[in-house]
């Protein structure tokens, strides 16, 4: 259970997130659980959210959590860079504060060889068209059915 000053005890399942290793540009979503442990008082959700662009929140399956109910959103951790990242997740209530959660992960090479484009200024009406280079660490044929960008 964690508590904020006067706030209402809430819990985390898993207390922390802990992603491990993850190639760059590779991401991988995981299910948090937020459970309600009173037995009077209900929860209302009213935003999540991060300060790092490596770790990115889901909003809560339901936002009011009822008394000894539960609720989950999704964290999906896309390491931008190799090495640790951690980062606290702040998640806003009506009545009962902000509360913290812990992620963490560490990014490693791209078995791809692929690195991701960041900080790109492409001005109004004109196209960005860097060259991918990709490597296939398979002894099958690779083939690129899909790519997209975000931002």
């Amino acid at each position: 259970s964690l508590y904020r000053g006067n706030c209402r005890p809430i819990r985390f399942e898993p207390p922390m997130l802990d992603f491990h290793e993850q190639p760059v540009g590779m991401p991988k979503m995981e299910k948090v659980y937020l459970h309600n442990p009173s037995s009077e008082e209900t929860i209302t959700l009213v935003s999540i959210s991060a300060t790092t662009s490596h770790f990115h929140a889901s909003f809560f399956q339901n936002r009011k959590i009822l008394p000894g109910g539960n609720t989950s959103f999704d964290v999906v951790f896309l390491a931008r860079v190799v090495g640790n990242v951690e980062n606290t997740l702040f998640i806003n209530t009506s009545n009962h504060g902000v509360f913290t959660y812990q992620v963490f992960g560490v990014g490693v090479p791209n078995p791809y060889r692929l690195r991701p484009f960041l900080g790109a200024r492409v001005p109004v009406n004109s196209s960005f068209s860097p060259i991918i280079n990709i490597h296939n660490p398979h002894s099958e044929p690779l083939q690129v059915v899909e790519m997209y960008s975000s931002g």
